[in-house]
């Protein structure tokens, strides 16, 4: 089986979805729950409540910030292309 990394961003208006959806993979996701989790949250992972940070790592998740230009935020998933490519280096690197 190739290595499988899930990857997705969370912003303070998707953080608790976050935690619901590891919470699925890791339950329901078979012989692929235990797969990495990375969790990208745009400029600062504190933009995530503690509450929420601490939820993810109890999970195993790996949480990550990515550099976006303000001015970009304000474009219709424009984040979700920037934390793409911040995973697609990242998952190239530890390849």
């Amino acid at each position: 089986m190739e290595k499988l990394v899930y990857a997705f961003m969370a912003g303070p208006d998707e953080q608790e979805q976050a935690v619901i959806l590891v919470r699925s993979i890791r339950a329901f996701a078979g012989e692929l729950a235990e797969c990495p989790i990375w969790v990208f949250a745009p400029l600062s992972i504190e933009k995530l409540s503690n509450v929420v940070q601490e939820q993810l790592l109890a999970l195993n998740v790996r949480l990550f910030s990515f550099a976006i230009e303000p001015e970009a935020l304000g474009f219709t998933l424009a984040a979700k292309v920037y934390a793409s490519a911040q995973a697609e280096a990242l998952a190239k690197d530890e390849a």
